[in-house]
């Protein structure tokens, strides 16, 4: 079933033609004429477009445009106003305060049909929240346990033992070594069967990683499922043990680290670029360009000062139990911040 039209409007001659039109293509169609329930029943109902009457009295049409387009979770809701020709400042007013479209009436009537079906029928997702993992969906580095699994497994050298413990203690400050540490990792990793390496992750990921997530996680995800965003984790967390992440979030997508495969078997190279600092960006861009869904339209929920690029390109970065510098320059710049505590733990 379509998502409903609402109709902002007290003029019943325009009201009956919007009803008329959308109960002809079997789309529902709500009548809203208090602006002071307006963004609730946005919220809630989830328009597939609102239809202003900018003329209307007693409605505020200005206003109205001003309370959805500054809430993240409304903004994205398309606004189409409607007006005389004549009243061209009222149109650009409506504009500046980001209406998306302004019509004249005659324009608007005569084309209400089309109108309505281009936002009414199903389409993609008009949104993309990207998460970044370590710290952010989870209380650690999945990096950490991932290379102490595979020591375990024999498949990483026991002397390489230092460099798990690198990863945990001093990756958030030594972001130059990022590189030197899966190079190093996928040297002792090469001629493995991608189908072990992945068997191997699953099991880490139920034993070490899904106990350290973060139940707020899940909420926050659910929140954006359900409002038809799509949901991109960006991480330099080997992919063995974030594709299980992925499923167990519901993720439709996911950008990591990992070697080169080549028939089955893993290669001493990594795939580029590595998913970390710029290379999120540049993955981040790629989906901009895939779906058409510009950044500017797109959360970012992250923890790092190394997440910066994407951070500063999104249109709605928030920061997760950011680093003390992160969470500074988050605060002069009015960027939300997060803080998620409440583990998953074991047995669930």
């Amino acid at each position: 079933m379509s998502n409903p039209i609402l109709a902002m409007t007290n003029d019943l001659l325009f009201w009956a033609k919007i009803k008329t039109v959308a109960d002809g293509l079997k789309i529902p169609v709500l009548q809203v004429t208090d602006p002071r329930k307006v963004h609730a029943i946005v919220g809630q109902k989830k328009p597939a477009v609102v239809l202003l009457d900018l003329e209307a009295p007693y409605i505020d049409p200005l206003g109205t445009i001003l309370t959805l387009k500054k809430d993240p979770m409304t903004a994205k809701t398309p606004l189409v106003g409607y007006l005389s020709h004549l009243e061209r400042e009222l149109g650009q007013k409506a504009k500046g305060l980001g209406c998306d479209q302004v019509l004249s009436r005659a324009e608007f009537s005569s084309h209400l049909s089309e109108l309505i079906q281009s936002f009414a029928t199903p389409n993609s997702a008009k949104r993309v929240a990207f998460f970044d993992v370590d710290r952010t969906l989870m209380d650690g580095y999945a990096g950490f346990y991932a290379t102490l699994d595979l020591i375990r497994h024999k498949v990483i050298k026991k002397r390489r033992l230092p460099l798990a413990i690198f990863y945990e203690l001093t990756s958030w400050i030594q972001h130059g070594n990022i590189r030197k540490m899966y190079e190093i990792a996928y040297e002792d990793m090469a001629g493995y069967g991608i189908d072990e390496i992945m068997e191997i992750g699953a099991d880490c990921f139920e034993k070490s990683i899904r106990p350290r997530l973060f139940r707020e996680a899940f909420q926050k995800i659910e929140e954006h499922k359900k409002e038809g965003d799509k949901i991109i984790l960006l991480t330099s967390s080997p992919y063995m043990v974030v594709q299980k992440l992925a499923e167990t979030l519901g993720a439709d997508q996911v950008y990591t680290s990992g070697p080169v495969v080549v028939k089955g078997c893993l290669e001493p190279e990594l795939i580029e670029p590595i998913c970390y600092r710029e290379g999120k960006l540049v993955f981040a861009e790629q989906v901009e360009r895939e779906t058409g869904i510009p950044l500017k339209d797109c959360f970012y929920y992250a923890d790092d000062p190394s997440d910066l690029p994407l951070l500063e390109r999104v249109g709605f970065p928030h920061l997760v139990n950011p680093r003390r510098s992160l969470a500074r320059l988050g605060r002069e710049r009015g960027w939300p911040v997060l803080l998620w505590s409440s583990l998953v733990g074991r047995g669930v």
